[in-house]
């Protein structure tokens, strides 16, 4: 028989746990020879990337908030990606300076891309390394 106290505090910490999305992130300063598009992301930059869950369902409405569209750039501008955000229906991918881009298609630069830092550094202490530094197997 299931204690009803129990389902609710389950209950509870399951919305405790609700995520709004998942933001990966470069740890520290890379260079690279070619810049790194929204599609291989993930896999050109593995070992220097950590993500984290998104706990604030208002983060990326203000992050989009009064975003600048920069005239001077091609519609598929393509920017080297540092950051990927990964929604239900849609992923944002966003370079260095904020420059960021929608389903691959460029729309403009972040007017809050200090925010996007300060949520990273803020919640740092709980991201996951997507793979870890040193893959090395041992040899026999």
């Amino acid at each position: 028989m299931f204690n009803c106290n129990k389902l609710k505090k389950d209950d509870q910490s399951l919305k405790n746990e609700r995520s709004f999305g998942t933001l990966y992130f470069v740890r520290g300063l890379v260079k690279t020879d070619l810049p790194v598009s929204c599609n291989n992301y993930l896999n050109r930059l593995d070992f220097f990337i950590s993500y984290l869950k998104i706990k604030d369902e208002k983060l990326i409405d203000s992050l989009l908030c009064c975003s600048e569209f920069d005239k001077n750039l091609e519609p598929d501008y393509f920017i080297d990606v540092r950051y990927r955000i990964e929604l239900e229906d849609k992923v944002i991918c966003i370079d260095y300076v904020g420059n960021y881009s929608i389903e691959g298609k460029y729309l403009g630069k972040l007017s809050n891309f200090q925010l996007l830092l300060d949520y990273i550094e803020k919640h740092r202490e709980s991201s996951v390394k997507l793979k870890e530094d040193f893959p090395f197997e041992d040899v026999k």
